[in-house]
């Protein structure tokens, strides 16, 4: 279980809050949308969550433990952030995917057995497995980078936009994989400025509003042609302030 109790960031530069006392309970099986315009805090409070930043006030829980009783080292074992920046630290694709395990010190064979695994889920082609960086569409990349989050298969997976240099087909598939193997004792949260795909794998969807978190709701109470509305006009409102900078 993850909770967080009242939780703000500010910045130094900045008075206002960037995340305001925001207070949420995710629970084994939940796959949370954590949805809103740019600018809301989304990114933010993913990282607050792999404990990136930490809060200037409130507490966060792992399980019964506070976060600043827990080894950061550990609980990034357990909670894994994949950024919407791929990077693949100039390795081949398959020595990309593994890299992870290794670091967790995996056996070769249940490490080999595990890469093939999340291989085969997500469709990757064997001819790719032997490209670098370099070599790799955006597409191709962001894919790569999921797996690399994937095959950890962490107790809590954070994505942050991860759809978005994704085809229909590709969205289709990670929300699957994500409906497939987030239930029981695993958890996920997505940042998505993407409906659709949160409809697809989403139990809950969080709503973050100028760093607030304005709703918390199961996917089913959600009125997603209201919600996009309401997205699409905060969107709009968004872009008319940058442009009157």
């Amino acid at each position: 279980m993850l909770k967080l109790q009242q939780v703000s960031v500010k910045s130094p530069i900045i008075l206002k809050p960037l995340l305001l006392d925001i207070s949420a309970c995710v629970q084994p099986g939940d796959r949370i949308a954590l949805m809103g315009v740019a600018g809301s805090g989304k990114s933010l409070l993913l990282r607050l969550i792999n404990r990136l930043i930490s809060p200037c006030s409130g507490c966060l829980y792992f399980g019964e433990s506070n976060y600043q009783n827990i080894d950061p080292v550990w609980l990034r074992q357990k909670i894994t952030l994949v950024l919407p920046e791929p990077r693949l630290l100039g390795m081949r694709v398959s020595e990309a995917i593994a890299y992870p395990l290794r670091l967790r010190k995996m056996s070769e064979d249940e490490l080999t057995t595990r890469v093939n695994l999340w291989v085969e889920r997500l469709a990757i082609p064997p001819d790719i497995l032997a490209l670098t960086e370099v070599q790799l569409s955006s597409r191709q990349q962001q894919w790569i980078s999921l797996a690399r989050g994937l095959v950890i298969q962490p107790d809590i997976l954070l994505l942050d936009e991860p759809t978005a240099n994704l085809n229909p087909q590709q969205q289709q598939c990670l929300a699957q994989i994500l409906t497939d193997f987030y239930q029981g004792e695993n958890m996920a949260i997505v940042a998505t400025h993407n409906p659709d795909f949160a409809r697809q794998f989403a139990t809950r969807v969080w709503y973050l509003h100028q760093g607030e978190l304005v709703d918390d709701l199961p996917v089913e109470q959600v009125n997603w042609a209201e919600f996009t509305e309401v997205l699409q006009s905060q969107k709009t409102a968004v872009s008319q302030e940058w442009d009157n900078l």
